[in-house]
């Protein structure tokens, strides 16, 4: 990885080693709330700019607000000229819907798969909250209410994401902007980790040369390390420190 805010060496769990990759983090920027958001957006692109052989780059959620005055963000984002890969994060749903806020990126669609190099980055969407038994997703703040749970993921995702890890043997990194594999201290994973954390045991039964060998995420606004569902869960620092 590069252009994350530290370095370390995370020993991976793969039953074969791919080709290295090289690509370049973002998350939480949080323009349009953070005041330098631009200015720390700049930074990440010129080091980026100055790193060679990078296979793709990925913001991982809290990006913008997806309104015209986020246009300056999103230019500036999409001046690397590398493939790029967006994950959904839950203040990117502040203003706008899902819908709008993929468009104004150009993100294809909210959970999929990416190859690069011999990877499988498989990334999902954890912005739904739970509501008297029912399921919601993330549009236009309305997450922000009482007597709820968050970070879901839906169960038409959640089947999917069951048969895509059992579809072939590429090496996998899961990624998402909500963490995976974190619980607060003295405590159990939460459910809504959980259901996914579930998943991606089963699938290392059933296809252990397809495993998730790395789960990504942002969220927390830290450097934290923690290890889950056989594998390591790294989450990484907001860009604003926000």
């Amino acid at each position: 990885m590069a252009a994350l805010p530290f370095a370390m060496r995370i020993p991976l769990r793969v039953a074969h080693a791919p080709k290295p990759i090289r690509f370049a983090v973002i998350t939480d920027l949080h323009h349009g709330l953070a005041p330098d958001a631009l200015s720390r957006l700049q930074a990440f692109v010129d080091a980026v700019k100055k790193r060679k052989n990078l296979d793709f780059v990925m913001q991982m959620g809290d990006f913008c607000y997806s309104t015209p005055e986020s246009r300056e963000c999103v230019d500036l984002f999409n001046t690397l000229p590398h493939s790029k890969v967006h994950i959904l994060g839950n203040h990117d749903m502040d203003k706008v819907d899902k819908a709008a806020a993929m468009s104004f990126w150009g993100m294809p669609s909210r959970y999929g798969t990416h190859r690069f190099g011999g990877w499988r980055f498989i990334v999902l969407d954890l912005n739904h909250f739970k509501k008297e038994g029912k399921l919601h997703s993330y549009d236009k703040g309305n997450y922000f209410t009482d007597d709820a749970t968050h970070n879901w993921a839906d169960q038409e995702q959640l089947n999917w994401l069951a048969k895509e890890l059992r579809s072939d043997t590429t090496p996998t990194v899961l990624v998402s902007h909500q963490p995976l594999g974190f619980a607060e201290p003295g405590h159990a994973i939460p459910p809504e980790q959980r259901q996914v954390l579930d998943i991606v045991e089963k699938a290392r039964r059933d296809n252990p040369k397809g495993a998730v060998a790395l789960s990504l995420f942002g969220h927390l606004h830290v450097d934290r390390l923690e290890h889950a569902a056989g594998m390591p869960c790294l989450c990484v620092n907001s860009a604003s420190y926000f």
